[in-house]
């Protein structure tokens, strides 16, 4: 059947719901959220409320394609059934998952190959029904740049609803907690320049330095009501031959794992905070024919608490530079994903928009500035830019 009916995406979406077993008073609106089934047999369906398109395609070769450039791009082997002769690197990198900015040009060809963001009907159908859309779905779950392939191909994008929730209204910024976990390269530069943006917006910053920090306040932190922003600036690591092995370094060497973060409560509210995972491999999860559930971001993001971070290890001057650009957003709109998208957005345009946005809010960020007209850190490749990514 080429197009999905209206029934058929209503029982979807009923299916997802009953088996991650969200309560029907908490399930996010299907009628509002844009359907991606890139990988149909017919080929790539998009659906919104009870309107489908597809884009007919043999799906093999451009699945195929992808995956051998997404390897290569990170140094990873992911496999596809039944493919014969399927090419896999021939020897192991240092760290699996390290993405190699030679080949970011070739994996952005291949990712519009295959989501088709960029082909007249698909282009037409979703800006005809943008107003409608709140958030996507993509089905099975992909671990890639999507917002960001968005953001260049429609100039648009919506937050990842991967824990098929509604999500509550964003609580106003009124106490931010900066924690610094690692000692890492640029971790005073990034908690200077984000405690002036934010005293800026008259808001209670608490900046906690890795040398004092301990695993047992951040989880006391983590389950109180305290802060509207909980801001990580640490190191992550996601094991790819065991991707339920995940973890953040949160102090004086202590590692809090996906396990025990899991365990955590998150406190009720009608409004909810942001955890912003400044860290490497924050958002990596272990793709399925299921939702993106397998990892820190997808895994913690729920009504109460979005998450942004980042899909793959990024340099620290990238991190650093998407935190300066964000939190100059948050002053000047206040909405979590409204800052994240024009974020991304000046990320998206590469070396020129990254500075030109920096250079209006240089008052707060010029360390950083000089710095990066030091590095070599090229912002027009999707390996420094691209690896945000924004779930709730």
């Amino acid at each position: 059947e080429p197009l999905l009916s209206i029934e058929k995406i209503d029982l979807l979406f009923q299916v997802l719901f009953d088996w991650y077993q969200v309560s029907p008073e908490d399930t996010l609106d299907g009628g509002r959220a844009l359907l991606i089934l890139p990988k149909g047999i017919s080929g790539l369906t998009l659906c919104i409320g009870n309107r489908t398109v597809l884009h007919e395609r043999d799906i093999s070769a451009t699945y195929r394609s992808l995956i051998e450039a997404s390897n290569q791009f990170l140094g990873v082997s992911h496999s596809i059934v039944g493919a014969h002769e399927f090419k896999f690197w021939n020897h192991l990198p240092d760290r699996m998952g390290v993405p190699n900015e030679l080949l970011s040009n070739e994996l952005y060809s291949k990712l519009l190959d295959f989501y088709c963001f960029e082909i007249a009907e698909l282009n037409q159908f979703i800006n005809v029904n943008i107003d409608l859309i709140d958030s996507y779905v993509s089905l099975p779950s992909t671990h890639y740049p999507v917002q960001y392939l968005m953001l260049k191909t429609i100039g648009k994008c919506w937050p990842l609803g991967a824990s098929l929730k509604k999500a509550n209204p964003d609580r106003a910024i009124v106490k931010v907690c900066l924690w610094c976990g690692a000692g890492s390269l640029t971790e005073q530069i990034e908690s200077e320049l984000l405690t002036r943006f934010f005293q800026s917006m008259n808001v209670e910053v608490t900046l906690f330095r890795s040398n004092e920090t301990t695993k047992n306040e951040f989880i006391k932190i983590y389950e109180s009501n305290d802060f509207d922003i909980i801001w990580v600036m640490s190191h992550g690591e996601f094991d790819h031959w065991k991707p339920g092995v995940v973890s953040v370094e949160i102090g004086n060497n202590q590692y809090l794992s996906l396990d025990e973060a899991l365990n955590l409560s998150i406190p009720e509210s009608d409004k909810r905070r942001l955890l912003f995972l400044n860290i490497c491999d924050g958002a990596t999860h272990s793709g399925s024919d299921g939702l993106e559930r397998l990892g820190f971001a997808p895994s913690l993001a729920n009504n109460n608490q979005c998450v942004i971070s980042h899909l793959w290890p990024v340099t620290a001057w990238s991190a650093a530079t998407f935190g300066a650009i964000y939190s100059s957003y948050l002053t000047s709109e206040g909405n979590f994903f409204t800052a994240f998208e024009s974020t991304l957005n000046d990320m998206t345009g590469g070396n020129i928009a990254v500075m030109n946005r920096l250079s209006e809010v240089s008052n707060h960020c010029q360390d950083l500035i000089d710095r990066l007209n030091n590095q070599n850190n090229d912002f027009d490749l999707i390996a420094n830019s691209g690896s945000s990514v924004f779930i709730q």
